[in-house]
């Protein structure tokens, strides 16, 4: 039993309520202190973590429980949310019973460890305010996460305190002296990335008070998933939209701060970071990168964790409004249940509302606004409510086409076909028709600038490829060409190139024509990429795309000989382009007359070591 013991400060490190306690106890060897506190001599004192905390708490007489030392101060909170339940349970018991010999590998601290501090950090403005409150310092453990260069209170960049691990005894309990301690001011190489750095510390420091006991990796994921179907970026089967989700993360972030955090991310490599973490997969990836996720994802970890409650639906909570205006209770909620498919092309949800009158509507999701609950897609089936209501008025008192049309909510159009669906025949015999036009007009009016967009569109390409057939147009552009099929069938068919066929019916191609005007314009694209501020890979498929040929190259490149000869000559691997990513930056560090060292030009690449390490001999050279 432990007649006395230093009881830590708010947020103290374990380790530094250790080395208070042999400072106060007047210990000379710091054998004697572990054997008071872990009753072993031969123990190694962990700074980050804690081992042999049941004999601790046994020699405290129930002060303190376990569970309490280890959630209020040790570092385990930080990582314990993105970790699987069983790794969890395992650093628990050996924090409770064992040595800890393994607690940095199951952590991953040490093989997949980003911004490891080697020092002890602390905040010159913190420390102040303890010795004005306590009469002295001490660590604090939100000072020491992996990842966070500033105080989450102050604002201000962490201090290295001029002792540690790597310069003493590995025995030895460090001690925070205030005649030690200085505020020396740090600017940071990298501009306007305070705001941001600031942020994540504040977000790492509500992590560590957060009671996240019942929170593992798979409601972490689970809770990632849900927010990125909010923002469209997830399919209906359940598949991040990678590519898009690359886009919008870089577009967030300083290229600066990624960088400063050791989190710089090569959309070539299939396990990057930011994939794995909306992946199931066994891998884990360190918190720093969790909380640049959330921040992105919400903003706050506290709205985070209370999403994980909630189930997501990407049509909101029901019941949803019955939107059959010919009914009693129209805009009413009564509809309890959606049906949610996959759109066929795009792949995002389509909710399909069934209402008990018969009215059945959907509309492509997820939806964004409260007011989104109110629209319709499209109109699957009006219903038995509609029908009678339509019956009604086309049997009472007479009304025109168009006055029934109005009162039912729909284009004439419609009300002559329900005509003749409910064999009523109401207009059948007076030779009613609706001119066509109208339904063209209706349909086109709100996208009038789509229209000439396209047509626009159209026309370029047919002035690009003169000698292009009808087919070759459509494969280049077939957004385009589809839409005009459908709205303007008419100025489509005008202005498309006459059908020419050859004996047997075979469309006549000046292939090597056609190679020489494509190997041209390949040409100008590739040297127009290599000019890019912001590097790409060069592919036939980027090339293809950019330039609207990719249906050609890829389908008809054994017919351009000179052209796929080009393109096999400048196409990257991602060796090559990795190696010419890194040329560029020794390039511009040379013209700056900067020191070069490969570790910076691999992280400002962005580059895995093993990959890095397969084009070092050429840098160097």
């Amino acid at each position: 039993m432990l007649t006395f013991f230093t009881d830590p400060y708010p947020d103290e490190l374990l380790y530094s309520a250790f080395a208070r306690y042999h400072y106060y106890i007047g210990n000379i060897d710091y054998k004697d202190t572990l054997e008071e506190l872990f009753g072993k001599r031969s123990l190694i004192p962990n700074f980050y973590m804690v081992s042999h905390l049941n004999h601790l708490v046994d020699q405290l007489e129930s002060k303190y429980t376990i569970e309490h030392l280890i959630g209020h101060h040790t570092l385990f909170p930080f990582y314990a949310p993105f970790l699987p339940n069983d790794r969890k349970r395992e650093l628990t018991e050996e924090m409770k019973y064992e040595d800890g010999d393994t607690l940095y590998t199951k952590l991953g601290v040490v093989a997949g460890s980003i911004c490891k501090k080697d020092s002890i950090c602390y905040c010159y403005d913190c420390a102040m305010q303890d010795i004005e409150k306590y009469g002295e310092t001490y660590i604090h453990r939100e000072h020491q996460l992996q990842g966070i260069l500033v105080c989450p209170h102050h604002g201000t960049y962490l201090q290295s305190y001029e002792m540690n691990q790597t310069n003493t005894s590995r025995l030895e309990f460090i001690r925070l002296d205030e005649k030690r301690l200085i505020n020396k001011p740090i600017v940071s190489a990298f501009k306007d990335t305070q705001p941001i750095l600031y942020k994540i510390a504040e977000l790492a420091y509500k992590l560590l008070a957060y009671d996240t006991a019942s929170i593992d990796k798979d409601k972490v994921l689970k809770g990632y998933k849900s927010l990125l179907a909010k923002r469209g970026l997830v399919s209906t089967n359940g598949n991040v939209r990678q590519q898009e989700l690359y886009t919008e993360f870089i577009a967030f972030y300083h290229k600066e701060v990624l960088e400063l955090l050791e989190s710089s991310i090569d959309n070539d490599d299939e396990y990057n970071w930011l994939r794995v973490v909306t992946r199931d997969l066994k891998r884990t990836v360190h918190p720093i990168r969790h909380l640049l996720f959330i921040n992105f994802l919400i903003g706050d970890i506290e709205d985070f964790f209370k999403q994980l409650k909630k189930d997501y639906n990407p049509f909101g909570k029901g019941p949803w409004p019955c939107l059959n205006k010919v009914a009693a209770h129209y805009g009413q909620a009564v509809i309890r249940a959606v049906e949610i498919t996959p759109d066929y092309k795009t792949r995002l949800p389509v909710g399909t509302f069934k209402c008990s009158c018969g009215f059945v509507y959907s509309r492509k999701g997820p939806d964004k606004t409260p007011e989104d609950k109110h629209k319709i897609g499209r109109i699957k089936a009006f219903g038995d409510e509609w029908d009678r209501t339509l019956t009604e008025h086309l049997k009472g008192p007479q009304c025109s086409l168009r006055e029934i049309a109005r009162k039912m909510h729909c284009d004439p159009k419609t009300i002559l076909k329900k005509d003749i669906e409910l064999k009523l025949y109401a207009f059948q015999s007076k030779g009613v028709e609706v001119v066509q036009h109208e339904k063209y007009e209706e349909a086109t009016s709100g996208d009038g600038e789509k229209l000439e967009s396209y047509k626009n569109a159209i026309i370029a390409t047919l002035g690009a490829h003169s000698d292009l057939t009808r087919t070759q147009i459509r494969d280049l552009i077939k957004k385009e060409y589809t839409y005009l099929y459908r709205k303007d069938k008419k100025w489509l068919l005008d202005h498309l190139p006459n059908t020419i066929k050859s004996k047997g019916g075979l469309i006549s191609v000046d292939w090597e024509k056609r190679d020489q005007e494509t190997l041209k314009l390949v040409q100008q694209k590739y040297n127009e990429l290599l000019t890019r501020e912001k590097l790409v890979r060069i592919t036939k498929s980027l090339v293809g795309r950019e330039l609207g040929l990719l249906a050609l190259l890829e389908k008809k490149c054994e017919l351009l000989p000179y052209t796929s000869q080009y393109l096999e000559q400048i196409s990257e691997t991602i060796e090559t382009f990795q190696l010419r990513r890194c040329k560029k930056i020794i390039e511009h560090q040379k013209q700056e007359n900067k020191s070069i060292k490969l570790w910076q030009v691999q992280r400002q690449a962005g580059i895995r070591t093993r990959a890095f390490n397969s084009i070092k001999g050429e840098l160097e050279k």
